[in-house]
């Protein structure tokens, strides 16, 4: 895949879970549990959480365009834009389901999301006009791999056996800020079957 094509992932969060994602500079990043350790990736456990999601359809020429408008959407959601009119801490990671799951298609999408604070998951500001939802994604498990965009064939390989894992989409998960732009740490994820 080329570079920047590729896309933020999927992840979810539980508090009472004993890993976090070693470059988590926020006050709340998702935890998980790593079930397996494997040549080339690990099988983690992520609890049951809440999150904001916005999608939007894609083609060919706007993929950037379109990752950039549902940023702006959530990032407007964080600082206000919800009922409760009040600004909510930046979560990692972000997370992009990219379906189908290559760029290369005519038409696709992509649905990104912020994790909700742990402190405002029972009591969750709704997003005002902005075409976001809020999701409660049940517990999951993923493979994942470090991410430097050329990750995912290696993820599948390292797998090995591909009805292990769904085929029709992946995840990528950032975890630092757009502002910096070396030594990021992000990963691809595909969803266990």
């Amino acid at each position: 895949m080329k570079c920047g094509i590729v896309f933020v992932l999927m992840a979810t969060c539980v508090g009472a879970l004993p890993h976090t994602s070693v470059s988590c500079d926020r006050s709340d990043c998702a935890t998980f549990e790593v079930i397996r350790e494997g040549e080339g990736f690990q099988l983690r456990r992520y609890g049951p959480s809440k999150w904001v999601s916005a999608r939007g359809v894609v083609t060919r020429g706007n993929w950037l365009a379109v990752k950039r408008s549902l940023f702006l959407k959530l990032y407007d959601y964080i600082h206000g834009a919800n009922d409760q009119s009040i600004g909510i801490p930046m979560t990692a990671p972000v997370v992009t389901r990219v379906e189908p799951e290559t760029p290369v298609f005519q038409h696709g999408s992509l649905t990104m999301f912020f994790m909700v604070p742990f402190t405002m998951q029972e009591n969750t500001p709704n997003p005002l006009g902005l075409d976001l939802t809020i999701v409660e994604w049940p517990a999951k498990e993923v493979y994942v791999r470090e991410q430097t965009l050329t990750q995912l064939s290696q993820l599948r390989s390292a797998i090995g056996d591909p009805t292990l894992y769904d085929n029709s989409y992946f995840y990528k998960a950032e975890f630092d800020p757009p502002s910096r732009r070396a030594n990021r740490h992000n990963e691809v994820w595909l969803a266990k079957n």
